[in-house]
């Protein structure tokens, strides 16, 4: 007989949550990127770009969460780089020497070179598949 008691309950509940909030934070992460992509690359822009890349997920969602999972990773690594070699020292002693602004503007600059990875990432799923784009334009074209 299987008896789950309150705490076990809770914990379970607890992580199911958390599996289920970060699969919706993951797919929302790729859904936006690729409608950024779409919208740049297409001219089109709104709801429609969403709506495009809603659609050419669809099919390939685990190609595309592996693809964004390691982006994600290095944001992570280097806010929290961010927060222990910048914002620590700043809190302790309440001013920046020298030193400690040039590393906050070389881990900018991490930060912003591993977006532009992204984006190229991002395309490259974008037009990895041409029948795929080419059964886009086909759903979305104005002349019917």
């Amino acid at each position: 007989m299987l008896h789950l008691s309150s705490s076990n309950s809770t914990l379970a509940l607890s992580a199911s949550g958390v599996i289920l909030y970060d699969f919706v934070l993951a797919n929302a992460v790729v859904t936006c990127n690729l409608s950024i992509v779409i919208s740049v690359t297409d001219g089109s822009g709104g709801h429609l770009s969403i709506l495009k890349a809603l659609v050419l997920v669809k099919g390939r969602t685990a190609t595309a969460i592996t693809l964004t999972l390691p982006a994600s990773l290095g944001m992570a690594a280097i806010e929290a780089l961010f927060r222990y070699r910048v914002i620590r020292p700043y809190r302790v002693a309440g001013t920046l020497n020298a030193s400690v602004i040039w590393e906050a503007f070389s881990i900018i600059y991490m930060h912003s070179l591993l977006l532009v990875l992204d984006t190229i990432i991002t395309c490259t799923f974008l037009k990895s598949d041409d029948a795929v784009a080419m059964e886009l334009e086909r759903k979305f074209s104005l002349h019917v």
